[in-house]
Parts: structure tokens; C-alpha cells; sequence
């Protein structure tokens, strides 16, 4: 049983790393005014792992496409993701923008 909780391990820490990845390729795209993109890099973060950062921005992207009952669904999710940041003044900023 053991080396089927290591080999859970190596997946969960695969996919946050992977979500990482395509967080910070988001961003990328972001810089380079790649909206669209961007937004399709942030989705797959977020269903690779769930983040704060990934969540706010998959809203953000669901707001600029005037898709507004989605983005409401999505900062409310947020919101609730968001009671678990460790960081105080983070969790603070993120309720704001939420």
C-alpha cells in the first residue's frame, strides 16, 4: 500500500507543477497582450490544480468576455479557495479583487 501513496504523491506533485507551469505561461501571454491564450493557459492551470492565482484570473478572463453569470460563479469560488491562504495580507488582496 505504500507505494501506491508514494505514487499518489508523485502525481499530486506533478500536477502542481504542471499547474505552476501553465500559471506562469498565462502570465507570459498576459505581458505579451495575449488575452486569449492567456486565459486558456489559466483554465488549464486551474483544472490541473486549483489556486487562488489561477481562480482570480480565470475570472478576470470570464469578466472581459462578458460572460458574467461564469464570473460571478467563478469569484465566489474564489472567495471560498481563497479562507484557505495562510498569508493574511494575501488573502486580504484577494477578497479586494474579489
Amino acid at each position: 500500500m505504500v507505494s501506491g501513496s508514494l505514487g499518489s504523491a508523485a502525481r499530486a506533485s506533478a500536477e502542481e507543477s504542471r499547474s505552476k507551469l501553465l500559471f506562469h505561461q498565462g502570465l507570459s501571454l498576459l505581458d505579451s497582450k495575449q488575452d486569449v491564450a492567456a486565459c486558456a493557459k489559466f483554465r488549464e492551470s486551474l483544472a490541473a490544480e486549483p489556486s487562488v492565482g489561477a481562480m482570480l484570473n480565470v475570472a478576470m478572463c470570464s469578466t472581459r468576455e462578458h460572460k458574467l453569470a461564469q464570473a460571478l460563479e467563478e469569484y465566489r469560488a474564489l472567495l471560498v479557495l481563497n479562507e484557505a491562504t495562510v498569508d493574511a495580507e494575501r488573502r486580504k488582496n484577494v477578497d479586494a479583487r474579489a
